[in-house]
């Protein structure tokens, strides 16, 4: 019949598919071993080795051994070092002009004087280092204090320079050179406020016992001066 052998003749056959298939693969397998065998080798730099590939070893973490019996004995103590003390620092020569300052208040306050105020005002005015201030509470006081420091600093050898006020007995001014001595009443003092003037000027602590034993020096000093002069004339 012609029919069937159209389909006969147009249907493609089983067996010529998988031979098309098995050349493909050998195609490839072939490409591929050329592929490997023209690749060239890596040549190394000129001057230089060849250096075989190895496998990296992780270190060991083990702590190193201990020498025998270290563990046992105790670590050697090491000798304490003892810093000898470090000397005291040079005390700094005490200032003449305040301990007179310091002289002339003890003084004061040997004759009942008040409120005594030692001002350094040495960067504040030129025509003195400190001010001596101190207060009575009439006026015959303040003439007494006055007086007594005048005749014990002449005693000693350390006349003033000039006084002012003493008649009045309000405000007495006594001029020792670089400390100025101050008297005042009570109702003066606090009227003309000189510790509000001098407001910048720095207190110097009171220490009545450094002022007789100054006071003491001093006038065993013009003594000893005194007893001196007439041998040296008899001799002269």
């Amino acid at each position: 019949m012609p029919a069937k052998k159209k389909r006969a003749a147009t249907a493609p056959s089983r067996s010529t598919k998988k031979p098309a298939k098995k050349a493909a693969t050998k195609a490839t397998t072939k490409a591929a071993g050329k592929s490997k065998k023209s690749a060239p080798a890596a040549k190394p730099a000129k001057g230089g080795t060849r250096v075989k590939a190895s496998k990296a070893r992780p270190k060991s973490t083990k702590a190193p051994a201990r020498a025998k019996g270290a563990a046992n004995k105790p670590a050697a103590l090491k000798p304490a070092v003892v810093l000898a003390p470090a000397p005291p620092a040079p005390r700094a020569p005490p200032d003449p002009t305040e301990l007179l300052a310091q002289v002339l208040a003890a003084l004061a306050l040997a004759k009942k004087a008040e409120d005594v105020v030692i001002l350094h005002v040495t960067e504040l005015t030129s025509y003195a280092d400190y001010f001596v201030l101190a207060s009575a509470p009439s006026e015959r006081q303040v003439q007494a204090i006055a007086r007594h420091v005048a005749e014990e600093m002449k005693r000693a050898g350390k006349g003033s320079f000039g006084t002012e006020g003493l008649e009045q007995g309000h405000w007495v001014l006594c001029d020792y050179g670089a400390v100025v001595l101050h008297v005042f009443l009570g109702s003066a003092r606090q009227y003309y406020d000189l510790e509000g003037f001098w407001q910048d000027a720095a207190h110097v602590p009171v220490d009545e016992a450094v002022g007789l034993k100054r006071y003491a020096a001093l006038e065993a000093a013009a003594r000893a001066d005194a007893d001196e002069s007439p041998a040296f004339a008899a001799n002269e």
